[in-house]
């Protein structure tokens, strides 16, 4: 050891003086250090035994948020989908929903679900307004942080004017700056989106969607999985709000294509104030279901 009368390294082990409480034995680490804990003996051992003391680790850590998201209207839903972006990918602990009446949110996901990929949580069909995710984020960022006093650029700028100056006025002390480490989370998720996913064979309709004018052609897209087939309906009405032309048959679209809007014949196109377009998707398949889809249409100019 070192020491001021002996500066030079020597090859003795470290030790420290272990106090003896009574019949109670203190127990120390690797360098004789006590830990606080005690150990008695109640019997004579025959053999030599190892006392190993160890602390289970805690079961989950990081940092935990709550992402609170108002869909913008009330419905019938029953999935959520969440994609991931980050360097650090985000695990996911609860999903809880709210609708028109409830007070508090109603839980309908609890688990540990990282998210890697796109996820699909699903839970019984319920009215949903708004969403919370609740997220738990194990990786961090160190970031280093420069705190300054409030007057440190005042100070600043007072130095160098005197460092000008053939004779200095007075000392000056320049404010001093701590570097403070932290530990950022981020939890980066770069889509949310709540939907009604209809799994199985069935039939779900959407609308009215109106637009103002004299549609001409309309445009159709949509992102589907399975079998499914697409029609649009369509009722227009003039200026006094009577209904002069409807389709009540349906027209098949596929996704990526536009038509032209069949009116019947005698219509007056440019007598109409507005066109109401209603959408129907038919699942043929026990996989079919509709993410999203998009409605366009060009007017008469």
């Amino acid at each position: 050891m070192l020491d001021p009368s002996n500066p030079y390294p020597e090859d003795l082990p470290i030790t420290h003086i272990t106090h003896v409480d009574g019949q109670k034995f203190p127990i120390t680490n690797e360098e004789g250090l006590p830990t606080g804990l005690t150990m008695s003996m109640i019997g004579k051992p025959l053999y030599p035994y190892t006392f190993v003391v160890g602390v289970s680790a805690q079961p989950a850590w990081g940092k935990i948020a709550t992402l609170e998201i108002d869909l913008g209207y009330t419905g019938y839903l029953n999935q959520v989908n969440i994609k991931p972006f980050t360097n650090f990918l985000p695990v996911l602990t609860q999903v809880a929903v709210k609708g028109f009446t409830s007070i508090a949110p109603t839980v309908v996901y609890q688990g540990y679900e990282e998210i890697s990929v796109e996820t699909r949580i699903q839970f019984p069909r319920q009215l949903v307004g708004t969403v919370y995710l609740t997220f738990r984020q194990e990786g961090f960022t160190a970031k280093d942080q420069e705190i300054t006093d409030s007057n440190y650029v005042l100070r600043s700028v007072l130095e160098q004017i005197q460092n000008i100056l053939p004779v200095a006025a007075q000392r000056n002390i320049l404010a001093d700056y701590k570097v403070q480490t932290g530990y950022q989370y981020d939890f980066g998720i770069s889509e949310i989106f709540a939907i009604d996913a209809s799994t199985g064979i069935g039939i779900t309709t959407s609308g009215a969607y109106r637009f103002t004018g004299q549609p001409i052609t309309v445009s159709f897209d949509s992102v589907d999985t399975g079998t499914v087939a697409h029609y649009i309906y369509y009722k227009a009405t003039n200026l006094n709000g009577t209904v002069i032309d409807f389709n009540t048959t349906g027209i098949l679209i596929s996704p990526g294509y536009a038509i032209c809007i069949p009116y019947a014949t005698g219509v007056a196109v440019n007598t109409i104030a507005y066109v109401d377009f209603y959408i129907k998707h038919v699942l043929s398949t026990a996989d079919a279901s509709v993410t999203r889809f998009a409605i366009q249409v060009n007017d008469n100019v």
